[in-house]
């Protein structure tokens, strides 16, 4: 079925209760891949999944799923989200959830909007795929209770590009930039020229700062306006 959609341009489902993977990993098992362990979907450059009060996840981790020119991503009132790519099953209480792994290859990112997603306490892994999110420009996040950071020390390269950052009724969230990781000394020192212009900070009650001071390294947010 997946081999069939290599014309897909965009993909929209909302409002299916009973869906809990896009790809569901039984149906996969028994299809024919020519890379059997590899998704990828070449010309799809929007995908919104909204309302889906039961998925889990996109697909689960046993495959490696590409979006070379994906540029739009929306993910709304998925209460039950465990990761974009997940690794557990349907009945599995989840503790930790990551929604963006590295499983998961995402070059062309310009946009992504989340709201909703009760359970993802992190929104990337430490590590990320070759190249994901290098080009992102605009991130929405709204309404997802247990967030603490949105932005890891580990990533801060990754993220030059954004230009506009939108964080609404996040109650958990504490701090935007993580530049300081307690109990750990970085060795690397980090020098970033952000092309941050527009910070939208929207009722975070336990919001600390936006940044800290980094003593190892130079982070410019000087393009924000």
């Amino acid at each position: 079925m997946v081999e069939n959609l290599q014309q897909l341009e965009c993909l929209e489902i909302s409002e299916c209760k009973g869906i809990h993977e896009i790809i569901s990993k039984e149906k996969i098992i028994k299809e024919a891949f020519r890379t059997r362990y590899l998704i990828c979907f070449p010309r799809l450059n929007s995908l919104k999944l909204k309302g889906l009060q039961n998925l889990i996840g996109f697909c689960h981790e046993d495959y490696t799923v590409e979006f070379p020119t994906l540029k739009i991503l929306e993910i709304e009132n998925c209460p039950q989200l465990k990761g974009f790519i997940h690794n557990s099953t349907s009945k599995e209480i989840l503790t930790d959830v990551v929604l963006f792994n590295n499983k998961v290859a995402f070059p062309n990112f310009e946009k992504i909007t989340i709201s909703n997603l009760r359970n993802t306490k992190r929104i990337w892994y430490n590590q990320l795929h070759t190249n994901s999110f290098s080009i992102l420009k605009k991130l929405t996040v709204k309404k997802c209770d247990v967030l603490l950071n949105i932005f890891p020390l580990f990533l801060l390269r990754v993220f030059q590009r954004l230009e506009k950052l939108v964080l609404i009724d996040c109650v958990s969230l504490e701090e935007v930039f993580q530049l300081q990781v307690q109990g750990l000394d970085i060795e690397e020192t980090y020098v970033l020229n952000s092309q941050l212009r527009e910070m939208n900070l929207v009722r975070l009650p336990k919001l600390k700062h936006v940044w800290t001071k980094y003593r190892k390294g130079n982070i410019s947010f000087e393009n924000l306006q």
